[in-house]
């Protein structure tokens, strides 16, 4: 008994310990909710916190819940309030009192607020919240879902009113989801960034293009692609006329460009018969640029600048709008063809649909000191309609050529076929997974088969969870096995202390999957699909076998 009360005390004491809550808070996969869950004292300490990751949700429905909105702020503690998130598009007709509320109850503590919101409807009703709320409001992140029209057309600004001066707000994020902008929409944002002389980061849907030439603190500028269909881009003349004269106004300030999906992710347009935008991305002085993320290199043509920002940045990120250009593949030739030059300076890279293997060797010579890299190859094919060369063993094996390397996300048109080339293709990749400390894999095939693994199969498959076990994450989607090879597996897991948070390597499938697998004789279901894309019959593994790996011994919302 005295021993039991000694052990309690002991953790008792371990709980109260603030070096050991602090040593935890900094693992940032740690949920903050469970956190506060474990003690009164750690709830205190978590809701002290100057910078938390917690985000009070207020997205509430009356029609689902007993409590009303006005007691749920009421029951809040108020520290939970820094960041606070208010879905409020879906009853438009209680957005304006429910926000009130907010402001009346936290309006004081929120430094970051994200609202959903219909424009026509909502937005008078955020400006009256800049206007008369929130004075330490640092970031305002704002998703247009709707575009319902108001009983009443009124202006954004009633005449004679003056906006306040937010000089607390160095964050202003706008985006738009197929909803288009609006004359409202862009009088408000033009509004906010007039006011708000110390804006460090903004972020606009494009289509809207604002005098940023009093925002001398702007060092990073984001352009929404969310809603842009590509096609429309490249005839809008004004509008991209006006995004260079935008451009140049903080060309020398910008330490990040980004041309991006925010919210959702486009679909690659598939016209056949495109014509490459004559549009080039203004080349004016970007001495200070280290990150340059361009989703639409074929819309916005980056050709001239690339050469003059490329020896300087840190991350670079390319991608293509139309499914046969080959505008990718051009940047990277033009970049590894460039004089036999090196680009010591790039940390991070990813590049949308590479599908030449050689040129992605090429590129370990190019930027031989990358600290983090993407490849995101989801079409089965090339920009000519060739099947993609990227296989897993294939891109593994260049990706040895990196060894600063530390950070691998790949998503992959397909997997081998046989499960037993999958776990060999990962095995023969030891070596890189030793530098690793993440290593992400996926793919977007919806054919994949579940596997039942043979005793040699899992015999493999331990020797690749004893190379990845010194990682600190590793993520692999889509190989789904049967109940029994999952339990097995998660059970070597647990002998070796290998957490399942951060090494997700297996997907379970269901007792009904299962059931019905073992009734068909088959590992999946069959499966029909008009969609000729996602019928992949090529083999994706490719590697060879010059190492004896055979021989290696077992070594946040409330």
């Amino acid at each position: 008994m005295e021993s039991q009360q000694g052990v309690q005390s002991v953790e008792l004491t371990a709980l109260k310990n603030p070096l050991i809550l602090t040593k935890i808070l900094k693992q940032a996969e740690i949920p903050l909710k469970t956190c506060r869950l474990v003690s009164s004292f750690w709830n205190e300490m978590v809701l002290s916190l100057p910078n938390t990751r917690l985000a009070l949700s207020l997205s509430h429905d009356d029609d689902q819940n007993e409590m009303s909105f006005s007691e749920l702020c009421s029951s809040v503690d108020a520290r939970l309030a820094t960041r606070v998130s208010y879905f409020g598009w879906r009853k438009a007709e209680s957005f304006v009192p429910n926000l009130t509320q907010i402001c009346d109850q936290f309006g004081d503590t929120v430094q970051i607020l994200e609202l959903s919101i219909a424009v026509q409807t909502n937005l008078p009703a955020v400006y009256q919240l800049l206007k008369n709320s929130c004075p330490n409001l640092q970031q305002l992140r704002i998703s247009c879902l709707s575009t319902q029209n108001s009983a009443s057309s009124t202006d954004l600004i009633p005449g004679g009113e003056i906006v306040p001066v937010r000089r607390s707000l160095t964050s202003f994020m706008v985006t738009t989801v197929e909803v288009e902008v609006t004359a409202h929409l862009s009088s408000f944002i033009d509004v906010v960034i007039n006011a708000s002389p110390n804006l460090k980061e903004v972020t606009l849907p494009w289509g809207v293009s604002q005098d940023l030439s009093n925002s001398k603190c702007l060092n990073s500028l984001t352009i929404a692609l969310d809603n842009a269909d590509p096609r429309e881009i490249v005839k809008a003349e004004d509008k991209l006329s006006d995004l260079s004269r935008m451009l140049c106004q903080v060309s020398d300030q910008l330490v990040t460009l980004n041309f991006d999906y925010v919210d959702i992710n486009g679909e690659f347009d598939k016209t056949n018969n495109f014509k490459k935008n004559q549009y080039r991305l203004p080349t004016e002085k970007m001495s200070k640029l280290r990150t340059f993320q361009n989703r639409m290199t074929d819309v916005f043509r980056c050709d001239d600048l690339l050469p003059i920002i490329l020896p300087n940045l840190k991350t670079l990120m390319i991608g293509k709008a139309y499914e046969k250009s080959k505008c990718v593949d051009e940047i990277l030739q033009t970049i590894c063809h460039s004089n036999n030059k090196i680009f010591p300076n790039m940390k991070n890279l990813t590049v949308m649909e590479l599908h030449d293997p050689k040129l992605l060797n090429r590129l370990v010579t190019a930027f031989p000191n990358l600290d983090m890299l993407n490849l995101d190859m989801l079409k089965t094919t090339d920009f000519a309609g060739k099947k993609s060369r990227m296989k897993l063993g294939v891109v593994l094996k260049t990706c040895r050529g990196w060894k600063a390397l530390k950070h691998l996300e790949l998503a992959l048109p397909k997997y081998p076929e046989d499960i037993e080339d999958v776990i060999q293709a990962l095995l023969k990749a030891k070596e890189l997974f030793k530098q690793l400390k993440t290593f992400t894999l996926t793919t977007l095939d919806c054919d994949n088969e579940i596997y039942d693994l043979s005793e040699d199969e899992m015999n493999l498959f331990k020797k690749f969870l004893i190379a990845i076990r010194g990682m600190e994450r590793v993520e692999i989607s889509s190989l789904c096995f049967t109940k029994e090879s999952a339990e097995s597996i998660h059970a070597f897991m647990a002998l070796k202390k290998m957490s399942v948070d951060k090494f997700s390597v297996v997907e379970e499938m269901s007792d009904d999957e299962d059931e019905a697998a073992s009734d068909d004789g088959s590992g999946s279901d069959d499966f029909e699909d008009d969609d000729e894309e996602l019928y992949m019959d090529d083999d994706s593994v490719d590697f060879d076998f010059e190492d004896d790996w055979r021989s290696d011994s077992d070594d946040d919302s409330d």
